[in-house]
């Protein structure tokens, strides 16, 4: 199937295996990372006849979402069988309780819902307007959402809300968007700089943090290449988009 696909946050963890393998599978790879390059993937296009575009944005500051947005379309505009976009940029953002997400951290919590909900809105929005045109397309939005969105954990006020405003939002655009297919999809744990980043919070901010280091010591994080598989081969499936809120552990 001719496919067109576009990953953002793709130059490290869960986005970078997608981006891979989607290199080997896709005419058409659409990369987005802050880095302004990504070897790998490039390598891997040039050896699989799939054209590789990459744009340098940090998803965090809206203007640069703007200047991605109008940059997509006459890429977006080629007919094709399919179009896919994964919603995969995101960050933990501040790890604090109440008593420390005080006004010193308004622009960390700022940046967080701009790169984990509000980008994600802005980008699928445009990618919905310019994937309608083409009637008998299959259109897939894939939004990398979180246990956290579903669990309430202290300390991750910020990760928590903002990944459950991806949920719902997630709702919202397939009741709007019927021709299209959106799912909001939790990855599972899984070995990436963010989980490092975890491990080295402060427990009296994070009280659940020795269940992350226990389950780094004990080797049970996923790997990014086996979930990006497992989500890549979910989006092929008949019942792919059924249910928009998902859990690739539960598929």
């Amino acid at each position: 199937m001719k496919t067109i696909a576009m990953v953002t946050g793709a130059s490290k963890g869960l986005g970078l295996a997608l981006a891979e393998q989607l290199a080997r599978e896709c005419d058409t790879l659409i990369t987005v990372a802050r880095q302004r390059h990504v070897h790998s993937v490039s390598d891997i296009a040039s050896h699989s006849a799939c054209q590789h575009i990459h744009y340098a944005a940090d998803l965090s500051d809206m203007a640069q979402v703007t200047a991605l947005c109008k940059k997509l379309n006459t890429i977006l505009q080629t007919p094709v069988q399919r179009y896919l976009l994964i919603n995969n940029a995101g960050t933990l953002g501040p790890v604090a309780q109440y008593h420390g997400l005080e006004s010193s951290l308004s622009a960390q919590i700022a940046q967080t819902f701009n790169l984990n909900i509000a980008a994600v809105i802005t980008l699928t929005s445009h990618f919905l307007t310019l994937c309608e045109q083409h009637n008998n397309a299959k259109v897939q939005v894939i939004n990398i959402s979180s246990g956290a969105a579903r669990n309430a954990y202290p300390g991750w006020g910020v990760y928590c809300a903002s990944k459950a405003a991806l949920d719902r939002y997630s709702e919202v655009a397939q009741l709007e968007a019927p021709f299209a297919q959106i799912v909001s999809l939790a990855p599972g744990v899984i070995d990436t700089d963010m989980q490092a980043n975890i491990r080295s919070s402060n427990e009296k901010d994070f009280p659940n943090l020795q269940r992350f280091k226990d389950l780094h010591a004990n080797q049970a994080l996923s790997s990014t290449t086996e979930t990006a598989q497992k989500i890549l081969a979910y989006s092929q499936r008949a019942d792919f988009g059924q249910q928009t809120l998902s859990d690739i552990r539960l598929i």
